[in-house]
């Protein structure tokens, strides 16, 4: 077992949020040979995330002055322009997700090459800043891919073989699921946690989430990238400022 690293400010032990935000990049990429009719109902869910769903994370992040993590694919920042840049000025980190959400171990070694290559100079442009992270769509690895992300100097956020950040190929690891509960006075840190994910669950069932607070500057210092997690609180109102032309989300 690898030693755990220490977390900041020498706490015992952390939760942090991450979400990927796919939209339809995986139908868009699914239908692009398809010479039949197309139908709707499978997109249409999916554009929810853009108009209402992700603005509802930050919001809720807002009023707990936390940061969070966004996984992005390229052909999802390119149709939304101002994405990245609002996050980024939310107190986020952004990161990249491939391109169409393309599954690494279904499509070549070349392929893969070119999706971050090509996502890393979207990212610089759109916000000024090279990201520093990389999340598999389906979390799935190759040696190849790991040979990449070493090459291009990003980490990963696709496994959660321990409960705190690894090592795998020389590109270090930072988990996609990270739930530590305070260990007691000298005991070791447990490899997996299970048991505190469960836990963790079962003492927010039935919770209300509050409304958001709106004009929350204030952010706590980032901590690693990590835990995968999708909120969604019914009744909570996305910010008119953040609406288009078309009284559409961006």
């Amino acid at each position: 077992m690898q030693a755990p690293s220490p977390w900041p400010g020498g706490k015992a032990s952390a939760f942090v949020f991450s979400m990927d935000v796919d939209s339809d990049s995986p139908w868009i990429r699914a239908n692009r040979a398809r010479s039949g009719p197309l139908y709707l109902s499978h997109p249409e869910q999916r554009r929810f995330g853009l108009r209402e769903g992700i603005w509802r994370v930050p919001d809720l992040l807002d009023r707990y002055e936390i940061a969070g993590s966004f996984y992005v694919p390229g052909s999802v920042a390119e149709a939304h322009p101002d994405l990245l840049a609002q996050l980024i000025s939310r107190g986020h980190e952004v990161g990249l997700h491939g391109w169409f959400h393309e599954v690494v171990t279904g499509i070549s070694d070349a392929e893969f090459t070119e999706g971050p290559e090509r996502a890393l100079d979207l990212f610089a442009r759109q916000t000024g800043a090279r990201p520093k992270g990389f999340r598999s769509p389906a979390w799935e690895m190759t040696p190849h891919m790991l040979a990449e992300l070493k090459r291009l100097q990003l980490y990963d956020s696709s496994l959660s073989g321990f409960d705190h950040p690894y090592d795998i190929g020389g590109v270090m690891e930072k988990l996609l699921s990270e739930v530590r509960e305070t260990p007691p006075p000298g005991s070791p840190a447990p490899a997996t946690s299970p048991p505190g994910m469960r836990a963790a669950a079962q003492r927010g069932a039935g919770r209300r989430i509050p409304p958001p607070r709106r004009g929350l500057k204030t952010k706590a210092p980032g901590l690693t990238p990590g835990a995968f997690g999708i909120i969604s609180p019914r009744g909570c109102p996305a910010s008119a400022a953040r609406a288009g032309s078309d009284g559409q989300s961006v």
